[in-house]
């Protein structure tokens, strides 16, 4: 059973988003309707198989999958196809699911690379406590991502409009209005989550783990995620910025999330196993 969960589920995950990302590439170059809607069903397949997967993983050790680096990685692939997927549903978001089948196979990878079998858990990420507050920091990492796609697709476009070129490339994508909307409240969501799994660790930590060095320092790169990000919230809510400016600031923010992420996991595993 470690065996099918750990080592031959993902690698298979891995196989068929790749066949995806393929599809939509090819798409990019040939635009086909009858392909397009395949690729789009499959992804649901796709969704609905990694909904097994993290399911299976979940039963096994009965904890969310957030035990080792490799772990999270795949939740945050999850949650970020789940939220791309969701969003399928209201917009189609053609050409520009490249964008986040392409995250999900890194992240894939990084899952494989990094290990999905636990070995020596740290007892920081066991708890109820521990699994809602990194749950809801993935959810939150996973819209802010969704942030700087949106902000790409609006880039594009609006390169598209400023040079004319009204290809085949600039139909197969939402609108200039749908993606500046989904941005939006991509940031506003992710605000939203990160803010309260901040409120809940550091209630969690002042509660049952006082004084702990190793929570606080980890919590700060957390708050200064939550500073920029509601920033950027203010600046869309309140229109300080342009629209465009803004989509360079939501990519920013996307690039800057994973280095913030990246610094706060390697020094949560390492000071927890020291």
């Amino acid at each position: 059973m470690n065996l099918l969960i750990y080592s031959l589920f993902p690698a298979l995950l891995l196989l068929l988003y790749s066949g995806l990302v393929t599809t939509w590439i090819h798409l990019a170059h040939r635009p086909d309707g009858h392909i397009e809607d395949v690729a789009n069903r499959f992804g649901w397949v796709m969704l609905a198989l990694y909904l097994v997967w993290i399911a299976l993983i979940s039963i096994w050790q009965s904890q969310l999958p957030i035990q080792t680096i490799g772990q999270l990685a795949a939740f945050l692939g999850f949650l970020v196809w789940a939220g791309q997927s969701y969003v399928h549903t209201r917009i189609r978001q053609r050409l520009l699911a490249i964008l986040p089948v392409g995250a999900v196979i890194a992240l894939i990878f990084i899952a494989l690379v990094g290990g999905v079998q636990p070995t020596n858990t740290p007892k920081a990420v066991q708890g109820l406590g521990a699994a809602f507050h990194i749950s809801l920091s993935m959810a939150g990492v996973a819209m802010l991502l969704g942030s700087g796609v949106y902000g790409t697709g609006a880039l594009i476009l609006h390169r598209q409009l400023a040079h004319r070129t009204f290809g085949p490339f600039f139909s197969s994508l939402p609108s200039l209005e749908d993606m500046n909307r989904l941005r939006s409240i991509a940031i506003y969501v992710g605000w939203l989550l990160i803010t309260v799994s901040l409120a809940s660790a550091i209630v969690w930590t002042a509660i049952f783990r006082p004084g702990t060095d190793l929570i606080v320092s980890h919590l700060h790169p957390m708050l200064l995620l939550w500073a920029i990000v509601s920033l950027l919230a203010m600046s869309a809510r309140f229109n300080w910025l342009r629209q465009h400016r803004l989509s360079w600031l939501s990519v920013l923010l996307a690039a800057l999330v994973l280095i913030l992420v990246l610094v706060s996991v390697i020094e949560f595993f390492a000071g927890a196993w020291l």
